[in-house]
């Protein structure tokens, strides 16, 4: 872990962690963590929650991790109740003894995964949509997520993939065909 020089998040979406930063040399630990209420840049605030990374190795049950820290979870194919197997960055706010969240970002993936801990039940591992996440016919700009509108292929390109126009109730015997359009298959065939 002593190679990692900077590790951050930043501008969260539907979070209320805005910025974290973990710094080492020769050990990680926790420089700064920046929250925001509900995204206004205003109210962003350094919460001093400082510590040095907890060094967790082989078979760790993540469902038993519930004191507020930073941890480091070792790859083992016996890690349970985690969102993967491998080494990972954990943080964990304990607000009551049945209240908390984790938040986990596995070390070879950009994925960030969190849940909760709600009286005794754990929520199921979720993640946070980035740009890292998005698939071909789905993008993003200014900070939302958008499908764009299907385009038809044309003689001189191909279509690109997207939202299919809806059909009007007139249109119910019509198929969408390759160039976008909307065709009725009675006339095709001859009705």
């Amino acid at each position: 872990m002593s190679d990692i020089s900077e590790w951050s998040v930043k501008e969260a979406e539907n979070t209320h962690l805005d910025e974290l930063t973990l710094s080492g040399e020769g050990g990680l630990y926790v420089n700064k963590i920046m929250c925001a209420v509900k995204g206004d840049a205003d109210s962003l605030d350094d919460v001093g929650f400082r510590g040095t990374l907890k060094q967790l190795e082989g078979g760790v049950d993540y469902n038993e991790i519930k004191n507020t820290g930073f941890y480091s979870v070792g790859y083992s194919a016996s890690n349970a109740n985690g969102p993967h197997k491998s080494a990972s960055i954990l943080i964990v706010f304990q607000f009551s003894s049945t209240a908390l969240l984790q938040i986990c970002k596995a070390i070879n993936e950009r994925t960030i995964y969190f849940r909760h801990l709600n009286s005794t039940t754990w929520t199921a591992w979720q993640y946070i949509i980035t740009d890292n996440n998005i698939g071909d016919g789905i993008s993003e700009s200014n900070k939302k997520i958008s499908v764009p509108e299907y385009s038809g292929a044309t003689e001189g390109a191909a279509g690109t993939a997207g939202l299919v126009p809806p059909a009007t109730s007139a249109q119910r015997t019509y198929f969408l065909n390759g160039a976008g359009e909307w065709v009725d298959l009675l006339t095709l065939i001859g009705s």
